[in-house]
């Protein structure tokens, strides 16, 4: 996949189910709904041409539909992150997550 797309995947896979956003009655106001940094991240993965809610049923283990084959750790103030681990084609899992950096980065096995 290309960058963007992994961008954008992350952004719409690596959020909650509370947060996304419609558009007011002039069809060009964004109206967040949820968490407002996760919602402009979602609005952000529409800008580079990806709608959350398509990607969210495209990924098996984030869909309603295949969430038993992912796993999903939601933020905790004790663990300073969250994530999802989503089956990959190809065999293993892809894990996308976010959080306080320092924790992430302190997690870090393998670098590309």
């Amino acid at each position: 996949t290309d960058r963007k797309e992994s961008l954008a995947h992350f952004m719409c896979v690596c959020t909650m189910d509370e947060s996304g956003f419609r558009y007011g009655d002039d069809g060009k106001t964004p109206i967040f709904l949820g968490n407002p940094t996760e919602c402009a991240l979602l609005k952000m993965a529409e800008e580079l041409g990806y709608k959350y809610a398509d990607v969210r049923e495209l990924v098996v283990g984030r869909s309603a539909n295949t969430a038993d084959q992912g796993v999903s750790k939601v933020f905790t103030s004790s663990r300073k992150m969250m994530s999802w681990a989503v089956p990959k084609p190809e065999g293993g899992y892809r894990v996308y997550a976010k959080g306080a950096s320092e924790i992430i980065l302190a997690r870090v096995v393998n670098t590309f």
